[in-house]
Protein backbone atom coordinates (compact mmCIF):
# COMPACT_ATOMS: atom_id res chain seq x y z
CA UNK A 1 0.00 0.00 0.00
CA UNK A 2 2.92 2.34 0.74
CA UNK A 3 4.15 2.11 -2.88
CA UNK A 4 0.71 2.89 -4.25
CA UNK A 5 0.43 5.97 -2.01
CA UNK A 6 3.87 7.13 -3.12
CA UNK A 7 2.85 6.70 -6.77
CA UNK A 8 -0.30 8.79 -6.29
CA UNK A 9 1.59 11.52 -4.42
CA UNK A 10 4.20 11.66 -7.19
CA UNK A 11 1.40 12.40 -9.68
CA UNK A 12 0.49 15.49 -7.67
CA UNK A 13 4.04 16.81 -7.45
CA UNK A 14 4.87 17.01 -11.13
CA UNK A 15 4.10 19.55 -13.83
CA UNK A 16 5.36 17.33 -16.64
CA UNK A 17 3.14 15.49 -19.11
CA UNK A 18 4.53 12.08 -18.11
CA UNK A 19 5.51 10.32 -14.94
CA UNK A 20 7.18 6.97 -14.22
CA UNK A 21 6.55 4.61 -11.34
CA UNK A 22 7.59 1.07 -10.44
CA UNK A 23 5.44 -1.78 -11.71
CA UNK A 24 3.15 -3.20 -9.06
CA UNK A 25 -0.26 -4.80 -9.50
CA UNK A 26 -1.86 -2.33 -7.07
CA UNK A 27 -0.38 0.62 -9.01
CA UNK A 28 -1.90 -0.77 -12.22
CA UNK A 29 -5.31 -1.13 -10.57
CA UNK A 30 -5.21 2.46 -9.30
CA UNK A 31 -4.10 3.74 -12.71
CA UNK A 32 -6.93 1.83 -14.41
CA UNK A 33 -9.39 3.56 -12.09
CA UNK A 34 -7.81 7.00 -12.68
CA UNK A 35 -7.98 6.43 -16.44
CA UNK A 36 -11.60 5.25 -16.28
CA UNK A 37 -12.51 8.40 -14.33
CA UNK A 38 -10.71 10.60 -16.88
CA UNK A 39 -7.99 11.84 -14.53
CA UNK A 40 -5.06 10.51 -16.61
CA UNK A 41 -4.72 10.04 -20.38
CA UNK A 42 -3.32 6.54 -20.06
CA UNK A 43 -0.36 4.41 -19.07
CA UNK A 44 1.87 1.69 -20.47
CA UNK A 45 3.87 -1.02 -18.77
CA UNK A 46 7.50 -1.26 -19.87
CA UNK A 47 9.36 -3.98 -18.01
CA UNK A 48 9.56 -3.06 -14.34
CA UNK A 49 8.30 0.51 -14.89
CA UNK A 50 4.98 2.11 -15.75
CA UNK A 51 4.89 5.22 -17.96
CA UNK A 52 1.92 7.41 -17.02
CA UNK A 53 0.47 10.01 -19.41
CA UNK A 54 -0.95 12.78 -17.25
CA UNK A 55 -3.96 14.83 -18.26
CA UNK A 56 -3.74 18.64 -18.25
CA UNK A 57 -6.38 21.35 -18.63
CA UNK A 58 -5.29 24.86 -19.61
CA UNK A 59 -1.69 23.94 -18.83
CA UNK A 60 -2.37 22.69 -15.30
CA UNK A 61 -2.58 19.06 -14.16
CA UNK A 62 -6.13 17.75 -13.83
CA UNK A 63 -5.27 16.05 -10.53
CA UNK A 64 -4.72 18.85 -8.01
CA UNK A 65 -5.56 17.14 -4.75
CA UNK A 66 -6.13 13.57 -3.66
CA UNK A 67 -6.56 11.94 -0.29
CA UNK A 68 -5.98 8.36 0.79
CA UNK A 69 -8.75 7.05 3.03
CA UNK A 70 -7.97 3.92 5.03
CA UNK A 71 -10.53 1.41 6.22
CA UNK A 72 -8.45 0.37 9.24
Amino acid sequence: MQRACEMVVSLLRTDSMTQKCPFHVLNVQILELLQKEGLIRGFSIKGTKIDILLKHYKGAPVIRNIRVVSRT
